[in-house]
């Protein structure tokens, strides 16, 4: 916990960068998950974690296995993400929505099996964190395919774009938002989707206020010249 204090410290004062940590439980080591929830509260208390994940193996570890755990979560005053409809069908983000109160879902793509899943999923505004590459790299999805994120978009699915794990998949997220941008989507789809990603955050509303100020203050300087470049 120190080291991770330190960690974030030196990245505030060198970087100016921010970081919000939420710590995930794995699926398939059911066992941990209160001596997670345990660090987790510890970290909160200290300032570094804002939330629980739930990430690991799907398949055979349904999001019901955690709900007391995500119930105590929530009386903690912890956010709640869950991965879920990455390796398994829209099922398993069925029950992250209804057993977990999951607020984001990490991957999803799966949810376009379940049209129901679609509409709840879209009239609810809830973030589906989509990671191409991963998808790719782990044979979710066929190489020879668009990803699924442009019939998300397409549909009017709430999305962001991530990298997932950038070490293991050898990806960082201007290499997502270039793959997207091969595949089609456009300057103004990319920019939405990054707008996105400051809307489905656990920021205040002052600060998405913020940051969507200056974002757009930037996109209004160096747009035009990256169109007339591209």
């Amino acid at each position: 916990m120190d080291a991770i204090e330190k960690g974030l410290k030196e990245g505030r004062e060198k970087h100016q960068v921010e970081v919000a940590l939420i710590p995930d439980i794995a699926r398939n080591i059911p066992q941990s998950k209160e001596a997670v929830l345990e660090l987790v509260k510890e970290g909160k208390e200290r300032g570094l974690f804002i939330g629980i994940g739930l990430g690991g193996l799907e398949n055979g570890y349904p999001a019901r296995l955690f709900k007391d755990i995500y119930k105590k979560a929530g009386e903690y005053g912890l956010r709640k993400v869950a991965h879920a409809g990455e390796a398994v069908g829209a099922e398993s983000i069925v029950e992250a929505l209804d057993y977990l109160q999951a607020e984001r879902i990490g991957h999803g793509i799966r949810c376009l099996d379940d049209k129901n899943l679609m509409e709840r999923l879209k009239a609810t505004k809830t973030p589906l964190e989509v990671c191409p590459s991963s998808n790719y790299r782990l044979k979710l999805v066929d190489d020879n395919r668009v990803h699924p994120i442009r019939k998300l978009h397409d549909l009017g699915v709430f999305c962001t774009v991530n990298s997932d794990d950038p070490v293991m998949f050898s990806t960082s997220l201007t290499d997502e938002y270039l793959l997207l941008l091969n595949q089609g989507f456009s300057l103004d789809e990319l920019w939405q989707l990054n707008l996105n990603a400051i809307e489905a955050s656990f920021l205040s509303k002052k600060e998405k206020e913020k940051w969507v100020i200056e974002f757009e203050e930037w996109k209004k300087n160096f747009f035009p010249k990256i169109k007339k470049d591209s």
